[in-house]
């Protein structure tokens, strides 16, 4: 990553004053450098998925949704559940953080993944999207009006933070997704972005009905 590096989209890297970067990446920028790490194999995901459920039933948890799964963790939950060892019911949400599934099939198909995964135990019929950051000192948490406190932000499209979906593109998604019967949920911290969920479930209703 050097100065001449292009932010990649829904990501910033953060940069001096003299254009340099800090050493700062602010969410999808990150990335840039995650894709470097090795990734654990898929008996270490099996192995450390089965840890924390475990962890999680001796505590009486013996159902619950994950908010955001990627293909690494939709095939440790298929892999528990053949084995017959997955023991609570789970509702996963596949993750999407923009346009296109980043952990997905060649197709990045949703129903593809969805149909693939299906256990008794185990529904993968929920999508998560980012709709937007966190409103640290980052700012990337999509806001109405501009940061109060945004001096050190140095390009006026970043003082109300970022969205990291078109709406046209989010309404489009949103009712697609509902049409195809899975539930979807938001990551939206910033009233910006809250708003554009709204807009797209009030345009998957306009063109769907209302559903459970």
């Amino acid at each position: 990553i050097t100065r001449d590096t292009a932010n990649p989209d829904a990501g910033i890297i953060e940069r001096d004053a003299a254009g340099e970067p800090t050493g700062i990446l602010r969410e999808f920028a990150a990335g840039l450098v995650r894709k470097h790490i090795p990734p654990y194999t898929a008996e270490q995901n099996v192995k450390g998925l089965n840890w924390s459920l475990n962890l999680a039933l001796s505590e009486g948890i013996t159902a619950f949704t994950d908010a955001g799964v990627d293909l690494d963790a939709l095939q440790a939950y298929a892999t528990l559940a053949d084995r017959g060892v997955l023991k609570q019911r789970v509702r996963a949400c596949l993750f999407s953080g923009g346009p296109v599934f980043q952990a997905a099939t060649s197709s990045g198909d949703p129903v593809e993944l969805r149909n693939l995964y299906a256990r008794e135990r185990f529904k993968p019929d929920c999508v998560k999207l980012g709709l937007d950051g966190v409103p640290t000192d980052g700012h990337t948490a999509a806001m109405l009006e501009p940061y109060a406190d945004a001096t050190h932000i140095r390009t006026e499209a970043r003082a109300k933070g970022m969205l990291t979906w078109p709406a046209a593109e989010l309404k489009r998604t949103v009712t697609e997704l509902d049409r195809q019967g899975f539930t979807v949920k938001f990551h939206a911290a910033g009233d910006a972005a809250v708003r554009a969920g709204l807009d797209a479930i009030e345009a998957a209703r306009k063109a769907n009905g209302f559903s459970g």
